[in-house]
């Protein structure tokens, strides 16, 4: 996929972060678009102590961060 292409079509773009392996590398091809993406992490309750402290740091990484 063109990711570039992608993102130049589109002025906004979301990723559902779960907090896994699979988001967090998802995360990281799209470091180059970090501007344009919206991270959103949906908690589902009472998460471990190491995930919150992970998406603290999710958080600082990335320009646009929701829970």
């Amino acid at each position: 996929m063109d990711y570039a292409d992608f993102f130049s079509r589109h002025e906004r773009v979301v990723l559902q972060f779960s907090a896994g392996k699979d988001a967090a590398a998802c995360l990281w091809l799209l470091q180059p678009w970090w501007d344009k993406l919206d991270v959103v992490w949906c908690c589902q309750g009472n998460p471990y102590k190491e995930t919150l402290t992970y998406m603290q740091v999710i958080e600082s990484l990335v320009p646009h961060f929701y829970i």
